[in-house]
């Protein structure tokens, strides 16, 4: 069988083929075209792949390792609705340029805010994103990601989306890369939506402003995802993460029937550069969701790069890169790669006195 669900395959064949040159090597395509057709193999080779892989997968993370994952059905699906629609934007956020134009490289992630391909003929490199080294580990609860003094207060966002890139290529997709399942990464919870949340950012004490993510990931998940029920405060247990719990139903579960789950979001690592009007940041995430473990563990990148506007409001771009796990088929091939990466442009504006 297909190592693919198949509403997933049907809208990644329904893609128009991207100028990744990945997706034009021949190995791509005879992975695609073969590998759906001889699962049987496939299958006898994923013994030895899945042993080679489970050590070379253990030198990340240290005790966040995760441990040998068997993925289980994806409950929900969040990114299938968004590339049946056809998800090949042009992304109009100019900001990634303009905070490379006349600065100097002083994080060497900046480059991975470099836009995609626009066609043909473009000949800029592009975006390569990795997942090593990690930057300030130690961190588990993101509480030394420092913010700009002028994002300090409570913020309207505006979610639009722009692009979905499988860089590896598609035969890299699956149903246990990040952003697949439903709130499979928290701060996109639903690829595809283009909702409305609230951010708010708080002084910490020591001159330094950082994100109240107690309020933030309730609003996220809920925001883009309206079944979704958040009914208690996000619990944040040092040296772990923030653990997220919240209520859905289940796919096969009878109707009316809400589950509970239990959601921690813990840094590996971050990052973070105020230049003269802008903020750039990246994270490095590890997702656990107590339903399915061991399973429902997910590894992605959030880049984030905001540009203060003239008026008061902020602009934005939101690129957040997903990673497989060390016993998932493809990901000694992977490389430290991703295998999925979102673009959201953001709007940001204070909210009004009546909201």
């Amino acid at each position: 069988s297909s190592p693919l669900a198949s509403p997933l395959r049907s809208a990644l064949l329904a893609l128009p083929l991207s100028s990744n040159a990945a997706m034009h090597r021949p190995s791509q395509r005879r992975r695609l075209a073969f590998g759906l057709l001889l699962g049987g193999l496939a299958g006898l080779a994923l013994t030895s792949r899945r042993a080679a892989n489970s050590d070379a997968g253990r030198r990340c993370g240290e005790s966040f390792v995760a441990p040998p994952l068997s993925r289980r059905a994806v409950a929900t699906l969040g990114l299938t609705e968004a590339l049946g629609a056809g998800v090949g934007l042009e992304c109009g956020v100019q900001l990634a340029s303009a905070v490379e134009a006349g600065q100097p490289q002083k994080a060497s992630w900046k480059a991975e805010f470099s836009p995609w391909h626009t066609g043909f003929w473009d000949t800029r490199p592009e975006p390569e994103i990795k997942w090593l080294p990690l930057l300030n580990e130690g961190d588990a609860c993101g509480d030394k990601l420092q913010y700009p003094s002028w994002l300090e207060g409570t913020w309207e966002v505006a979610y639009k989306k722009q692009e979905v890139k499988f860089p590896k290529g598609w035969g890299f997709a699956s149903t246990s890369m990040p952003g697949f399942g439903m709130a499979s990464i928290l701060r996109l919870p639903n690829v595809g939506n283009e909702p409305r949340a609230r951010w708010s950012f708080v002084a910490d004490g020591g001159g330094g402003v950082r994100a109240d993510w107690e309020s933030m990931l309730p609003s996220i998940l809920q925001s883009f995802w309206d079944k979704a029920y958040v009914s208690t405060a996000p619990l944040k247990i040092p040296g772990v993460g923030w653990v997220l719990t919240y209520k859905s139903k289940l796919w096969d579960a009878p109707k009316g029937s809400l589950t509970e789950r239990n959601v921690t979001s813990t840094w590996l690592g971050s990052d973070s550069l105020e230049e003269a009007q802008g903020f750039s940041s990246v994270e490095w995430i590890r997702q656990r969701d107590s339903l399915d473990a061991p399973d429902g563990v997910y590894d992605y990148k959030v880049l984030t790069a905001l540009q203060r506007g003239s008026n008061g409001t902020v602009s934005g771009l939101l690129r957040v890169a997903g990673f497989l796990q060390p016993l998932d088929d493809a990901y000694i091939e992977a490389n430290g790669e991703p295998v999925a990466v979102y673009d959201y442009s953001l709007d940001l504006k204070r909210p009004s006195r009546a909201a």
